[in-house]
Parts: structure tokens; sequence; C-alpha cells
């Protein structure tokens, strides 16, 4: 690889995160491109200064890591919540909301949060943080992904608790707001486990949910 192409690599990584971050309607975070570009003029002053190369692949995948540590450690946190540590989940969560360099993973590690509690059955902590992450929706904030999560997560918490209503409402959101997403199939499926409910009752009252 030639010193240039250290350069042009660089800003190639920037311009593909970029536009895919357009097509995903989230916005480029410019931490993230100052950290992108610091550590392409980082590697290209080793270079003059001492005449050593890295490797493309070598350069690829550290720039990768140090700009996308956030959500490297949100999937870990996942994968610690699949296996019930959720101690252990809520902290790496918690680590890479505050070493996050853009919006959207600092949004799905404060997802991942709330959903966390929900799966915990802590009903209230999980309406609490993601009825506070919903505030940045409210302001134009959470790309359409982020928002259907956080709205699905939100209504199956709202529901569990008895808080029928809120959780229609935020379900319905889901619905209208990404059609066919995993999340709009999720709140399609609690809906009708909901209706079904209703349908063979003789007053809604008698399911436990608020009116």
């Amino acid at each position: 690889m030639g010193p240039w192409m250290v350069l042009l690599m660089g800003l190639l990584y920037i311009l593909a995160f970029g536009a895919l971050g357009l097509v995903r309607r989230e916005p480029l975070s410019l931490r993230f491109a100052v950290e992108s570009l610091a550590f392409t003029a980082l590697i290209y002053a080793i270079y003059l200064a001492s005449g050593f190369l890295m490797s493309p692949v070598l350069f690829i995948i550290l720039l990768y890591v140090l700009t996308m540590r956030a959500q490297i450690l949100v999937d870990l946190g996942n994968l610690a919540a699949r296996t019930g540590r959720w101690d252990m989940a809520r902290g790496l969560y918690r680590l890479g909301e505050r070493l996050s360099v853009a919006d959207p993973s600092r949004w799905a590690a404060r997802i991942n949060t709330g959903a966390c509690f929900l799966k915990e059955g802590r009903l209230e902590e999980a309406i609490r943080a993601l009825a506070a992450l919903l505030e940045n929706a409210e302001k134009g904030r959470l790309a359409p992904k982020h928002e259907a999560a956080c709205r699905y997560n939100l209504g199956l918490a709202l529901m569990r608790s008895g808080k029928c209503a809120e959780a229609v409402h935020q379900l319905n959101e889901v619905i209208e707001l990404l059609p066919g997403s995993v999340y709009a199939v999720g709140a399609s499926a609690e809906l009708k486990r909901y209706r079904k409910t209703l349908a063979g009752q003789e007053k809604s009252q008698d399911s436990g949910c608020e009116s």
C-alpha cells in the first residue's frame, strides 16, 4: 500500500459510512469524521517519520475498531443479555454509550438498556429509560429504525405493566412508522394477542388493564 493510499482509504471509509447513514436516515457524526481523519493522519505521520507502512487490512481493522467501539460494546452487551447476564449487559451498554462517537450507537445502547430492563421484568425502569429516549423522536432526532425499536419495547413494557391504552398507541405507531419490519411484525402479534384477550372477556376491565 502506497503512502497516499492511506489517505485515500481513510477518506473512502468516512464517505462509505456517511452514505450508509444517509440510506438509514442517520446523521453523520462530526466526531466520527474527526476521529477517522485523525487516525488516518497519525498512520501517515508514522510512515513519514519511520518509513513503516501499515498493511491495508490492518489499517481498516484498527480504524473500524476505533470508530465503531460503541457498537462493538453494544453487540457484546447483547451476547451477555442472551445468556441472562443482565448486570454485565447493562454495564457494556453504559460503556458503549459513554464511548460513542455517533448518535446511532448511543441510541442503540439506550434502547438495549431499556430492553434489558424489560426482559428482567423491571417494567417501570424500562418505561422510564425508553420514554426518555423517545423524547428525541418527538424532536426528529431518532432514525426510523431506532424509533421503531424504542416504541416497540416501550409498548411491550407498558402492556405488561397494565397500561394497555398507552401500549396500543405505541405499537400502532411502530406499524405505521416501519411497516413490514421485524418491529412491526412483533407489534402486530402483540396487538393480536391483546385483542384476542379482550374478545374473550365480557368487560375489558377484567383484563386488569387501564381503560
